[in-house]
C-alpha cells in the first residue's frame, strides 16, 4: 500500500526567493503523518501570490511541510517544475495547452476538451498531474477605460485593430513574447499599428490606464480592477483565446505516493468561482492587503469545513468495492486494472466480471457493483438517449454524460483516457482494395452480395447497426451474422465474413492487416472511456477518485492496442496483462 508511505529521497530546498508561511496546524491528532515535504510556487501576479499561499496554507493546516517559494513568469514556473525545483503551482489550462504543449486552439473545443488534453498529455510527457480545474475562467482580455472605448466606438478586439493609430498598449514582458499574448493575436486579427507598445510590470499596467499613460492594456477575467475602475473589456469576437481554468499542476508521484494530498487541494480548488477570484484578487489590488493574509483568511473562513480530515476517512481495509466490466478484451483488461489498484492502496477491491453494456449498467444503478469502465459516447446516446451532432467534442460528451448520470442515477463519470476507442467497421485490406471500399458510405453502396458480421449488441443498439442505417442508408447485405466478440476478427481472416465491427484500440486491426472503414458522415461520437462510480463511494472516501484518475491519464491510444494485443493475439489472461502494466508504468511495485 502506497497511502502514508514517506518519500525518499526529497530534493534539497531550491535557492530561490522563498517566503515560508508559519501555519500551525490546528489539531496535530487529524493531521497527515506524513513526513512530505511539498515545495508549492506560484507566478508573480496577484491572483497566482493568493493561489500558490492558499494551497501552502490547506497543506499545512494538515500536516505536510510546505513551503511557498515565488517565482516569476510562467516559463520559470514551468521549468521549474520540470527540475523539480518546486513540486505544485497553479496553472491554467489555455495556457498549457497553447504555450507548454504547443497545440492549436479550435473555438469549438470546450473547457473539458482542454482540460483532459493537458491532464493526459502532462502526465504522458512530464510525469505531471493536473488536479480537479476551478469553475472560474481567468482568460486574457483586453481592456480600455470605458470613456476612452466610448469615444473610438471600440467594442471588440476586432475595433481595436481597425483603430489602433495613435493609440499607446502597455503589457506585460511575457505577453509581448508568448504565443498567446501579443504574436498570436495578431496572427488573428492582423497587425495593430499602436503609437507605442510598452513593458509594464504585471501590478502597474492599471495605473497606466488611470493616469493616461496607455489606451490598451492587457486583463485577466477575474481581475478585481476590471469593475472597480469601470474598464472595458473588449469582446473577443475572433474567439482567439481558449478556456484559462486554473488547476494545481504537481509532481504525480507525489499523488501516487499519498492521493489525500489531491483530495486538499482539490477542495481549495473547489471553493473558487469567479467573483471570489475577482473580489480576492481586490484584496490585494484594491485594499492593498498582503496575498498571504488574504489567502489565511479565505481559507479558513471558507475552505476547512469541506475538506475531511484524515481522521474523518475511513480505514481503505474497511472499503468494500464491487469493479466489474463488460466481456470483451479491453474491458476485463480495465476492469482488473482497476480492482488491483485499488487492492494496492489497501481498498477491499474484488473485480466481478458481467456481460453486455446493459448488465453492467443495470447492475450499477441498482447498486449490485461499485464502478465500471463505460465509454462516453455508450453512456450519451445507449444510456441517456441523446442525439449525436459531430459539431460536439468529445469534453462536450463528456460533460454532457457526467451531468446526465448525477441527475439520472447518483454516478460520477470521473476522468476519461487520452484514446477514443470508437466504433468503426474493418475489411480485410485486399477485400476492401478489390470491392473499392474506403468509407462506409462505399461500403452502403455495394453492400450486395456481402456477409456482415457483429455482437449481438451491435445488432441492437442506437449506436449500432440500427443508427448506422438510419445515417447511411440501409446495407443490402445477403448474410448478418452474430458472432461472440473473440470470434469476429477469425470470421475475417478465414473468408466467413467480408466486414466485421470493429473497436479503435483493437490490436488486431494492425496485426491482420485490417481496414477501417471511414466514418465519412460523422455518425459515432467519441468514445472515451472513464470509471463510472456510485457516488457515495466518492463521498466516504474521494482518495479514490485520486487514484483511479492517475491511471486514466497513463491509457492512450497506443497503449490500450498494445495492452489488448497480448491478450487476443499473444493469448496472455487479462489480469496478468493488467497487473504487469500497472507495474511498468509505475502505479504499484
Amino acid at each position: 500500500m502506497k497511502y502514508l508511505k514517506n518519500m525518499p529521497g526529497l530534493l534539497a530546498a531550491v535557492a530561490l526567493f522563498v517566503a515560508a508561511l508559519a501555519v500551525p496546524v490546528s489539531d496535530p491528532a487529524i493531521a497527515q503523518d506524513s513526513g512530505l515535504s511539498i515545495r508549492v510556487s506560484s507566478k508573480q501576479f496577484t491572483e497566482q501570490l493568493i493561489l500558490g499561499n492558499l494551497m501552502a496554507i490547506a497543506l499545512q493546516e494538515y500536516g505536510y511541510d510546505a513551503n511557498y517559494v515565488q517565482l516569476g513568469s510562467t516559463a520559470a514556473a514551468h521549468e521549474a517544475l520540470l527540475a523539480k525545483e518546486i513540486d505544485v503551482y497553479a496553472e491554467y489550462t489555455g495556457t498549457g495547452y497553447l504555450t507548454h504543449l504547443g497545440l492549436e486552439y479550435d473555438p469549438k473545443q470546450t473547457p473539458a476538451d482542454l482540460y483532459n488534453d493537458v491532464s493526459h498529455a502532462y502526465a504522458q510527457q512530464w510525469n505531471l498531474d493536473w488536479l480537479d480545474p476551478s469553475a472560474f475562467n481567468n482568460t486574457y482580455c483586453l481592456a480600455m477605460a470605458d470613456d476612452r472605448a466610448t469615444d473610438l466606438g471600440i467594442e471588440t478586439v476586432s475595433d481595436l485593430q481597425a483603430n489602433s493609430d495613435g493609440l499607446v498598449f502597455g503589457a506585460t514582458a511575457e505577453f509581448i513574447d508568448r504565443s498567446d499574448g501579443l504574436p498570436g493575436l495578431v496572427e488573428t486579427y492582423g497587425d495593430f499599428n499602436f503609437a507605442e507598445t510598452l513593458v509594464f510590470d504585471p501590478g502597474l499596467k492599471y495605473s497606466g490606464l488611470v493616469e493616461g499613460e496607455l489606451d490598451v492594456t492587457t486583463c485577466f477575467g477575474t481581475d478585481g480592477q476590471i469593475s472597480a475602475l469601470n474598464l472595458r473589456v473588449l469582446d473577443d469576437d475572433m474567439s482567439f483565446w481558449p478556456p484559462y481554468n486554473v488547476a494545481p499542476v504537481i509532481n504525480a508521484d507525489l499523488i501516487a505516493q499519498d492521493p489525500y494530498i489531491a483530495v486538499v487541494l482539490n477542495a481549495v480548488m473547489a471553493a473558487l468561482d469567479a467573483d471570489t477570484m475577482s473580489n480576492l484578487n481586490w484584496e490585494v489590488d484594491g485594499n492593498e492587503q498582503e496575498p498571504a493574509d488574504v489567502a489565511f483568511n479565505f481559507f479558513y473562513d471558507h475552505v476547512i469545513d469541506t475538506i475531511p480530515s484524515p481522521s474523518d476517512l475511513p480505514d481503505q481495509a474497511n472499503v468494500s468495492i464491487d469493479v466489474s466490466s463488460k466481456q470483451f478484451t479491453e474491458q476485463l483488461i480495465l476492469g482488473n486494472m482497476m480492482a488491483l489498484l485499488l487492492q494496492e492502496y489497501g481498498y477491499d477491491a474484488n473485480y466481478i466480471q458481467l456481460g453486455s453494456t446493459a448488465a453492467a449498467h443495470e447492475a450499477l444503478v441498482a447498486g449490485e457493483i461499485d464502478m465500471y469502465a463505460e465509454y462516453t459516447g455508450t453512456g450519451y446516446l445507449t444510456q441517456l438517449g441523446e442525439a449525436y451532432s459531430s459539431d460536439l467534442t468529445s469534453g462536450a460528451i463528456w460533460d454532457a454524460v457526467k451531468e446526465g448520470y448525477a441527475e439520472e442515477w447518483n454516478l460520477t463519470w470521473l476522468e476519461p483516457s487520452a484514446f477514443n476507442n470508437t466504433y468503426c467497421l474493418a475489411m480485410a485490406d485486399d477485400r476492401a482494395t478489390e470491392l473499392g471500399i474506403e468509407t462506409v458510405s462505399d461500403l452502403q453502396v455495394n453492400s450486395d452480395g456481402l456477409i456482415f458480421g457483429a455482437t449481438a449488441e451491435f445488432m441492437d443498439r442506437p449506436d449500432g447497426l440500427p443508427g448506422l442505417a438510419e445515417t447511411y442508408g440501409e446495407f443490402n447485405f445477403a448474410e448478418t451474422l452474430v458472432f461472440d466478440p473473440g470470434l469476429k476478427y477469425s470470421g475475417l481472416v478465414e473468408g466467413e465474413l467480408d466486414v466485421t465491427t470493429c473497436f479503435g484500440t483493437d490490436g488486431q486491426i494492425s496485426a491482420l492487416n485490417l481496414r477501417v472503414l471511414a466514418d465519412d458522415m460523422g455518425f459515432w461520437p467519441p468514445y472515451n472511456v472513464a470509471p463510472v462510480v456510485n457516488t457515495d463511494i466518492l463521498d466516504q472516501d474521494p482518495r479514490v477518485a485520486v487514484i483511479l484518475n492517475l491511471l486514466m491519464q497513463k491509457l492512450d491510444g497506443p497503449t490500450m492496442s498494445g495492452l489488448n494485443w497480448e491478450v487476443d493475439g499473444n493469448e496472455q489472461e487479462p489480469a496478468d496483462v493488467a497487473f504487469d502494466f500497472l507495474i511498468e508504468s509505475g502505479l504499484i511495485g
